[in-house]
């Protein structure tokens, strides 16, 4: 069901799409995300979300995730930053993303859809960029 959206704005928290959409925060997604698109890529031998010692340790934030009206047109907006750490070395590497996307339809649907979309793609991209800067461990 494509139409039937429930829509809520918690004080203090980023806006909650409830059905047909994001079940989480997108800031807990995205790290799900984002273990599920490096295990898969296989840059590092292993992927963990612990506190343990490493190579390397990845460091994001989620700046911006919104529907925008312009100019009789709606936009997502997406912005993150990666910021990858040598552990051993302690060099630091960042990576800042931001998508504007012009959304087919003005409704939370087409919204979250267009952000998923453009997420994956700015996920693809940093991998590669990882892949071309010889993070391979």
């Amino acid at each position: 069901n494509k139409s039937a959206i429930f829509y809520s704005n918690k004080k203090y928290q980023l806006k909650n799409y409830i059905k047909n959409s994001w079940s989480n925060l997108p800031s807990n997604m995205i790290k799900q995300e984002l273990q599920l698109a490096f295990e898969k890529s296989n840059l590092f031998n292993k992927i963990t979300t612990n506190d343990t010692n490493s190579d390397f340790t990845l460091n994001t934030k989620l700046f911006e995730i919104y529907n925008k009206i312009e100019n009789n047109n709606a936009y997502s907006i997406l912005s993150i930053s990666f910021e990858i750490v040598n552990n051993t070395n302690k060099k630091t590497k960042k990576y800042f993303y931001e998508k504007k996307t012009k959304l087919k339809k003005n409704t939370p649907y087409s919204f979250i859809t267009t952000v998923n979309r453009d997420f994956s793609t700015i996920l693809v991209n940093f991998l590669k960029e990882l892949e071309k800067n010889s993070f391979k461990s």
